[in-house]
């Protein structure tokens, strides 16, 4: 009886040294540990170049701040939702794998007061057990910073749930860089003209805006599952509460939704699954706004998931969003055309908005047009040029692909140049767009022209554009 009594302590003890040893090395992960993922540094990348763009916004009053998965990565146009709602737009969405509890904490540090918090949570968000092992995974490849912030208590229940596969690629994966190892390399310095060398940061726009493909490729049936679990509700009442304490509004929102077969809004069991799902939200004071054909779009909006959206899908969510966000806090829009038959997303070659409107950067600028009809169009420019004594022409070329539609000569001391840009018909189908790219012929600053310290090239300032001429398609 002894023997087996040595035997059973000798068993407790073995499996307690074993867990003791388990939890070390994960200790040494989350401290010392490389960074690794099955994405490269995807994440990584993300998440530091969004924190520099939220810190330059730390100074402005009554932001919107975006937090989800990669519905809001994929599916909101900052640049749109800014011209709708007329607030300045954080977007901190990111990826569905990570906790909950890891997308608040790299965003609640800049909510304050006025702020509106969005949140268009994937269902998922809702449903899921406390801990989920994909969750655990995609927290200790990207997530380290957060766990080492925990209190020890909190952070004990993740780490005795790494799973074994991250032990296995830690001691295979490549050492990544860190986020502060990216952002002093200048992968996050959106003043340039940058070109990244990973997938995540080669669609980083440098308003937040995370450009997708135009174009569907996924062609799945896919319901959406509408669980709940109590501790995820409560949890998600929790932030509510912690938003709200902070002076902003908390505005929680339907994602992306995709039309199909195996979800159909018309369909009354889908009506009645949603009608149940917001019942038990509202248990826990939590309400979803906005009607959720707001966010339902055809399959050809969609571009590699049933929740990432194409460009023009994530355009024409944002106006949707930003419609709803308008009508609940009474905001005004800013946007550059009115008209809802066509509006204006800026791509590239602008410097930030500075009340007048925008400089352009560089040598070339990029604006993108979306047709909600084929009517034809006029384009009205308001627009000034930079020019010197020293550099007194400005030659503007505006394309359409590789077809140039106009030439605008802008000269010190003559008369400026009729800006009017007449769309070709061929160019405009409804539900597509265009980019209409400028060519300035001038490259060089203020400061290289000993006029001030400004050192960035100015060529041409966007204060509006006016659609003046449009008539039905022939």
């Amino acid at each position: 009886m002894k023997l087996y009594k040595r035997l059973f302590f000798l068993i407790i003890i073995t499996c307690l040294g074993l867990f003791v040893l388990r939890y070390i090395a994960t200790l040494a992960i989350v401290y010392k540990g490389k960074n690794i993922a099955e994405n490269g540094s995807l994440m990584l990348q993300i998440y530091a170049c969004k924190d520099v763009l939220a810190q330059r916004l730390s100074d402005k009053k009554n932001r919107l701040i975006v937090i989800s998965g990669s519905n809001g990565l994929y599916g909101i146009n900052n640049t749109i939702l800014e011209q709708e709602t007329g607030l300045p737009v954080i977007n901190m969405a990111t990826h569905a794998g990570l906790p909950l509890d890891y997308l608040m904490a790299r965003s609640l540090k800049y909510v304050k007061s006025g702020d509106i918090v969005v949140l268009p949570l994937e269902f998922a968000y809702y449903g899921r057990p406390k801990f989920e092992e994909w969750e655990m995974q995609s927290l200790f490849y990207w997530g380290k910073s957060f766990l080492r912030d925990l209190p020890l208590w909190q952070s004990f229940e993740y780490l005795i749930r790494v799973p074994t596969e991250v032990f296995r690629k830690q001691m295979k994966s490549k050492t990544l860089p860190t986020e502060d190892e990216w952002i002093k390399a200048g992968q996050c310095d959106f003043s340039k003209q940058i070109k990244f060398t990973q997938i995540g940061q080669e669609y980083l726009q440098k308003d937040g805006t995370y450009l997708s493909g135009d174009k569907n490729i996924y062609n799945k049936l896919n319901g959406y599952g509408l669980s709940t679990t109590e501790f995820r509700l409560k949890q998600i009442a929790e932030y509510k509460r912690l938003i709200e304490s902070k002076g902003a509004k908390f505005f929680l929102t339907y994602p992306a939704l995709l039309e199909n077969e195996a979800f159909n809004l018309k369909d009354e069991n889908i009506q009645r699954s949603i009608k149940f799902f917001e019942e038990k939200l509202s248990k826990f004071g939590l309400i979803l706004n906005c009607s959720p054909e707001n966010s339902y779009f055809e399959r050809k909006y969609f571009y590699d998931t049933e929740y990432h959206l194409t460009n023009e899908g994530a355009v024409k969510r944002s106006k949707n969003l930003g419609k709803c966000l308008r009508k609940t806090f009474s905001l005004t829009p800013q946007r550059l055309l009115e008209e809802e038959t066509i509006f204006l997303n800026v791509i590239s070659g602008f410097y930030a908005n500075e009340g007048f409107g925008r400089w352009s950067e560089g040598t070339t600028s990029i604006i993108r047009l979306y047709f909600n009809s084929e009517n034809k169009v006029k384009l009205k420019f308001d627009v000034f040029p930079f020019l010197s004594r020293q550099q007194p022409k400005l030659q503007t070329k505006i394309f359409i692909g590789k077809e140039l539609i106009a030439t605008w000569n802008f000269e010190q001391g003559k008369q400026f140049p009729n800006t009017v840009i007449d769309i070709p018909k061929k160019f405009i189908k409804k539900d597509k767009f265009i980019d209409l790219e400028f060519h300035y012929s001038n490259n060089k600053s203020p400061q290289e022209l000993e006029l001030s310290n400004d050192n960035r090239i100015l060529n041409l300032g966007f204060k509006s554009v006016t659609i003046i001429g449009s008539s039905e398609s022939e």
